[in-house]
């Protein structure tokens, strides 16, 4: 009955697999690499489009992932 009942709840995390890359993000060198200056290491100068780029690839994944996440789903033994 338990194995008959996880398959929808797997189905769903399957869904969200894609995004698991977000909870390994090591914020610290993600930030230390934005604010690099190849240029002139060392410099305040930071690349604008690259930071902008980055934050549009998060913020897609953020709307994905609230699009998936919508409402509650009701199965026999869990809520998800």
């Amino acid at each position: 009955m338990f194995n008959e009942n996880i398959v929808e709840p797997l189905e769903i995390l399957a869904q969200y697999k894609k995004f698991e890359y977000l909870l390994n993000v090591d914020r610290n060198a993600l930030v230390d690499s934005l604010f690099a200056n190849q240029e002139n290491p060392g410099s305040p100068k930071v690349a604008l489009e690259l930071i902008r780029e980055q934050i549009k690839i998060y913020h897609s994944a953020a709307e994905e992932i609230l699009n998936l996440s919508n409402d509650s789903i009701e199965t026999p033994m869990f809520r998800v």
